[in-house]
């Protein structure tokens, strides 16, 4: 008997001996699933304010993306490494050229070299810029970015991607009379701008994929139908379409299907009498199906999605604006379970490799919490 320490693949031999000492052996592979692991956490120091805004499941744990709002030193943006169990391994904080403040929005895994990109903005006094930045796996700057023009604010929301290495972020572009349209900017590998496009869509710009040689944008505000822009590859508007109804009026989060589409969340309705809202698009971009999830509280809203190795599908949502919710949704777009996962306000979602989902946010009361469910969103 052997007891595997870790999930993995393995291979496994079993050798004979007769009594007359003739040996066989023969191997084969097993698959070790990880036990499932839940806890709930709640992170940094008493007195600050953070908020976690992202988070992945990586190798050997989890990392967490943190806004801390107290800045100690200008220090906003957070790194947590936590291991398996939910226990910090390290924390890093970060500025911009060591005084600027960095509010992050987004998180990128680089599989192929470990790092992580991450999106968000700075603010020096009025003066607000987008910013870009990589990490490497230990959490060290690669390099850091930011992009601005006088008089004019620029925020990051959502990132992916390019075929040729490089990053295509997506966010809002906001001028002196605070018109606020979409933008998108693209960086090569080492975070140096390569192209921008501010677009006359209503913004910001909440999720971004790429398809083909271009990319899919979801306008995040446009309060009525849900906008997706196509753009070629510098960005240019080649097509737009409009999916939901008139009442699909906010949209918060996209993410790129296993079957070539896209899911959509957001929420449907007016003024704080809004539902979570659920909308699934082919390749085409065409409505596959949509869901409204039940009436439960004045205020619901689908923040952000993930998309389970079953081809199912998840959406951290709130409620209340204080009640953190998990939800789990079929790949039909039937609704499966739906969860209370405590108070506070969630931002953050991953897909487990155990069946189960990593969320993050704030608690509503000034810390940063982690939950990691099993497969059917219990803690």
């Amino acid at each position: 008997m052997h007891t595997f320490t870790t999930g993995g693949t393995f291979d496994v031999s079993l050798q004979v001996t007769s009594a007359s000492n003739v040996k066989d052996t023969i191997t084969k592979q097993v698959t070790i699933a990880d036990a499932p692991i839940e806890f709930s956490v709640t992170l940094g120091a008493a007195g600050n304010d953070e908020t976690g805004r992202a988070v992945l499941q990586i190798s050997d744990g989890y990392l967490v993306l943190a806004e801390n709002s107290d800045c100690p030193s200008n220090k906003c943006l957070e790194i947590y490494k936590l291991d398996k169990n939910g226990a910090q391994t390290w924390k890093k904080s970060y500025a911009y050229s060591t005084f600027y403040n960095i509010y992050p929005k987004c998180l990128l895994e680089i599989p192929s070299n470990g790092g992580f990109v991450i999106g968000g903005y700075t603010q020096n006094g009025a003066e607000i810029d987008a910013m870009a930045m990589k990490i490497d796996p230990s959490g060290n700057i690669s390099w850091q970015q930011k992009f601005g023009a006088s008089s004019k604010a620029q925020y990051f929301y959502d990132v992916c991607p390019s075929s040729d290495g490089g990053y295509v972020f997506t966010g809002s572009y906001q001028d002196a009379s605070n018109n606020n349209d979409v933008y998108v900017l693209k960086t090569n590998s080492t975070g140096d701008k390569v192209w921008e496009q501010t677009l006359n869509y209503p913004g910001p710009g909440t999720g971004i994929a790429p398809v083909g040689n271009g990319y899919l944008v979801l306008s995040g505000h446009p309060y009525e139908k849900i906008r997706l822009l196509s753009l070629n590859s510098t960005g240019g508007v080649s097509s737009t379409v409009q999916v939901g109804d008139d009442m699909s009026n906010v949209s918060n989060d996209l993410i790129a299907t296993s079957d070539g589409g896209y899911l959509i969340t957001g929420e449907r309705g007016f003024d704080q009498y809004t539902e979570i809202y659920l909308i699934k698009v082919n390749a085409a971009l065409s409505k596959q199906w949509d869901l409204t999830l039940a009436d439960m509280g004045w205020f619901e809203a689908g923040i952000a999605l993930c998309e389970q190795a079953d081809g199912s599908f998840a959406v951290a949502a709130t409620r209340d604006l204080n009640v953190v919710i998990l939800s789990k949704i079929n790949a039909n777009g039937t609704q499966g379970f739906y969860k209370e996962l405590g108070n506070g306000d969630v931002y953050g979602i991953d897909a487990c490799t155990d069946g189960g989902y990593v969320l993050t946010g704030s608690d509503g009361s000034g810390g940063l919490f982690v939950h990691k469910t099993d497969k059917d969103g219990n803690l």
